[in-house]
């Protein structure tokens, strides 16, 4: 009984084990395929409204902070003139 089981394991391993495991990889890697591709297709559309209301809402904001940085960076520079031009009278 036991030499029959150990026969009939080792002839399924041999015979019948590698075309079933190649069987079901390909249905597993088939079936990943189509799952990729429906959310791909499925994805397609919310994609494209985020990138629809990044455009609309995050440019306007940066140009309104671009706009209000602007005065002050002339400020800046003129103080950083002035203290540039303190060093160099220091200097000499």
């Amino acid at each position: 009984m036991f030499l029959g089981i150990v026969l009939g394991c080792l002839t399924y391993m041999v015979f019948f084990s590698a075309p079933i495991i190649k069987i079901n990889i390909i249905i597993i890697n088939f079936i990943k395929l189509i799952i990729k591709k429906f959310l791909s297709f499925v994805s397609f559309p919310i994609k494209f409204i985020l990138r629809f209301f990044r455009r609309v809402f995050v440019k306007p904001i940066n140009f309104i902070l671009i706009n209000i940085r602007k005065p002050f960076t002339g400020k800046w520079r003129k103080i950083e003139n002035c203290f540039r031009k303190n060093k160099k009278l220091v200097k000499n």
